[in-house]
């Protein structure tokens, strides 16, 4: 039965509720989850409850404002029974569940905190299946990088509130598809082992006779994977891959990250998302950026680098302050590019690696404004 040693230090400070749920999650990490250890979870900084206090641990974390708990981290620490105990935490806000081990299948307990508005769950394990995470209907910010999604969750795209998403390091558009694995060697047949006459350095308690056994083992295993490598052959490359034209129906969305992913194309109707404010694609075999893009009039950042990129959109009514196009074929700035890195100097660029045929003409036109007027003739005789 859970305890009440950690009920009792929330006592007065959130509902009773809350304090039981933390203590029934506390009770099932301390039996379910080995690293876990309860001595260092919750742990207030100060003897005195002020608004805004945080409340630390090893794991998981929790801020609590105003007598509401409103952020929860569960970093590494995630077990399936804790979905009943969500229940207790209705006041919710972000909940940061990174590194999910086993994956969670069903994000049904999602739709139990109406208050939810930022889901980070970096690093986990997460099925192909995101149907459920729609039931999180106040979701404005959701960054799921490097979870080995294989295809893009069109779910994502009936969450009517989401603003932020960020997918970026999964292999979407990647088939991942590895060559037989080389056996490895036994200990006594690596050259450290051995001493310049041949014989070991030490035995490590085995005997001669399992040490053929096993080095037979070995010579097997060898030409198996030797018969293996000569019949394996390389798969064909993924059939293209682009985001699917629902992602147009995110009006809402300010920013959206989905760099390294594996993309050969973006979707024409990206224009539609109205109030971009950052785009970031870069790592994608993209090879050329929509035109429709010429329609976000919010979009500030872009983030297109090693794109393959040999022409830019004209993004000239757009209020950039930062763009990232390095490592591209680029091999000319479009003028609208160079007058909008001349007239605000406070803007950040880089066009760094790409084999441009000259220097953008912007960059004479800055020496020769930064350049100190010539010296007035002086006429008068010092003679």
């Amino acid at each position: 039965m859970p305890s009440d040693d950690n009920n009792d230090v929330f006592r007065g400070v959130i509902s009773a509720r809350e304090a039981d749920g933390l203590d029934s999650m506390i009770h099932i990490l301390t039996v379910s989850v080995p690293p876990f250890n309860s001595r260092f979870s919750f742990q207030r900084r100060d003897p005195g409850y002020v608004a805004g206090t945080r409340f630390d641990a090893i794991t998981p974390s929790i801020v609590i404002h105003e007598g509401k708990l409103i952020e929860m981290a569960l970093d590494n620490a995630w077990h399936p029974e804790l979905e009943p105990v969500m229940d207790a935490f209705p006041h919710l806000q972000v909940l940061q569940m990174r590194g999910w081990r086993p994956p969670v299948d069903d994000f049904g307990f999602l739709k139990r905190m109406p208050s939810l508005k930022t889901l980070i769950l970096d690093a986990s394990v997460i099925k192909e299946n995101l149907d459920t995470i729609t039931s999180a209907r106040t979701l404005e910010v959701l960054r799921a990088r490097n979870c080995g999604l294989r295809s893009f969750p069109e779910a994502v795209t009936r969450l009517p509130n989401l603003r932020v998403l960020d997918l970026a390091d999964n292999p979407i558009g990647h088939e991942v598809v590895t060559p037989p694995r080389e056996p490895k060697k036994p200990w006594f047949l690596k050259r450290e082992c051995k001493r310049l006459d041949g014989t070991l350095r030490y035995d490590h308690g085995t005997t001669e006779a399992q040490r053929r056994a096993e080095h037979e083992a070995y010579r097997q295993a060898m030409e198996a994977w030797r018969a293996a490598m000569k019949a394996w052959v390389a798969p064909p490359p993924k059939v293209a891959t682009a985001l699917p034209d629902s992602i147009g129906e995110l009006r809402g969305l300010e920013e959206l990250r989905v760099a390294r992913c594996g993309l050969t194309g973006l979707p024409g109707c990206i224009g539609n998302l109205s109030r971009l404010r950052v785009l970031d694609v870069s790592g994608n075999p993209l090879g050329v950026l929509p035109a429709s893009m010429a329609r976000l009039e919010r979009l500030e950042v872009l983030h297109a680098s090693g794109c393959g990129l040999s022409s830019l959109p004209d993004l000239s009514k757009a209020p950039l302050v930062h763009v990232d196009v390095n490592g591209n074929e680029l091999t000319k700035l479009p003028g609208w590019l160079e007058t909008w890195a001349f007239d605000n100097f406070s803007r950040t660029y880089d066009f760094s690696c790409n084999p441009l045929a000259e220097p953008p003409a912007f960059i004479e036109l800055y020496r020769e404004a930064r350049r100190p007027p010539p010296p007035a003739d002086d006429d008068d005789d010092f003679s």
